[in-house]
């Protein structure tokens, strides 16, 4: 199978042409937002702040108690100490790739007798 290639269009910026026309509407335009007292920094600077305010969110007093703090510590988990009463034999398969571990001679029985049957 081939390279497939999907073709794009360009896209065309098409500019508007400056003709006489266009510059006294802008003139216009211009002198209309002056007439309001709109000047072109004032424009900018309405852009930039937003007409919704920002949310305050310092703590206050009047506000209600939450539960963010942590209870009192609790006890230690006592360490597991190897008793050596059980010894690893090794490593039985189950099924598959069910991997078991083998402590004695009878659960190696089993597992084996498991996979025969």
């Amino acid at each position: 199978m081939g390279f497939i290639q999907v073709p794009q269009k360009k896209r065309i910026i098409r500019r508007l042409a400056r003709t006489q026309k266009l510059e006294r509407a802008r003139r216009e335009h211009r002198e209309w937002l002056e007439a309001r007292g709109l000047t072109q920094k004032e424009l900018k600077k309405r852009v930039k702040e937003s007409p919704v305010p920002f949310p305050d969110y310092k703590v206050r007093r009047e506000m209600p108690p939450t539960s963010d703090r942590i209870a009192g510590e609790t006890k230690r988990r006592p360490e597991q100490q190897y008793s050596g009463e059980r010894k690893l034999i090794g490593i039985g398969m189950m099924h598959k790739s069910n991997l078991v571990p083998v402590w004695d001679e009878e659960s190696a029985i089993e597992i084996s007798k498991m996979r025969r049957n």
